[in-house]
This record gives structure tokens, C-alpha cells and sequence, in this order.
């Protein structure tokens, strides 16, 4: 794991996201995402602490975290967040229900192998319910 200098790749990293509110009137908002990303099963926390914008994204950058989702006014109206990558890409606004694709897209396609290698797997089909 030394090879990575802390960044971790998103599927295993325990950093993934960081919800970021601009300023307290939008903490309502990213506690709303915030539980939608941990429902999901992501590694994600909210950032409540007081300091700037600017230097809560910089020190989440510098913590690694791969995603920093930030959010005030205009994308609390249209249930948007702009992200941000630890690289300090902006990498533009998404709405929180298309998150979860996005994400999915981040994890590693499955191996040429993989359906042969489960496929004597247990499965329910082979088993019925017996009543």
C-alpha cells in the first residue's frame, strides 16, 4: 500500500466522501446528503467544523478524502452538489440521486474470470422454499 501515498482508490479507500455546506443555512441540506450517501454504504462524514470554505476544502484535499461534495444556495434549490476531486478538479454539479451511479462508475470492472469463478456459487434458484 506504500505505492499509493495515501490515495487510496475510491472502493477501498476509508475516505471517500466529504460533505462540505458553504455556511451554517445549508448544514440542514448536507446532513440530507450526507444520510442519503451513508444509506448507500459509502465512507462519508460532514464536514461542521467553522473554518472557511477554502480551507475546509484544502485540508480535506490534503487528508486524501477522493470526493469533496460542497454545497450553498443554488444547489440546495435544485438538489445538486458541485464536486470536487482530491486532485482539486472541479469536476462540476450532479444531482444527489445520480451520485450513486457516479460512484458505482468509480469501482473496477469485474474480471474476465469472474463469472467462472462463481459460477458453481451457491444459489437460492437450486434451493426452493419448502412449506
Amino acid at each position: 500500500m506504500e505505492h499509493l501515498g495515501g490515495k487510496w482508490p475510491f472502493f477501498i479507500s476509508p475516505r471517500q466522501i466529504m460533505v462540505c455546506p458553504i455556511s451554517q443555512k445549508h448544514e440542514a441540506y448536507c446532513e440530507s446528503v450526507y444520510l442519503y450517501l451513508h444509506r448507500l454504504g459509502y465512507a462519508v462524514e460532514k464536514d461542521d467544523s467553522k473554518k472557511k470554505l477554502g480551507n475546509r476544502i484544502r485540508a480535506h484535499q490534503l487528508e486524501q478524502w477522493n470526493f469533496i461534495l460542497v454545497a450553498g444556495d443554488e444547489e440546495m434549490k435544485s438538489g445538486q452538489v458541485d464536486i470536487r476531486s482530491r486532485d482539486n478538479q472541479r469536476l462540476g454539479k450532479m444531482r444527489v440521486d445520480s451520485l450513486e451511479q457516479f460512484f458505482n462508475e468509480q469501482l473496477p470492472a469485474k474480471s474476465s474470470k469472474y463469472n467462472s469463478f462463481y459460477s458453481s456459487a451457491w444459489n437460492p434458484a437450486d434451493y426452493p422454499l419448502q412449506e
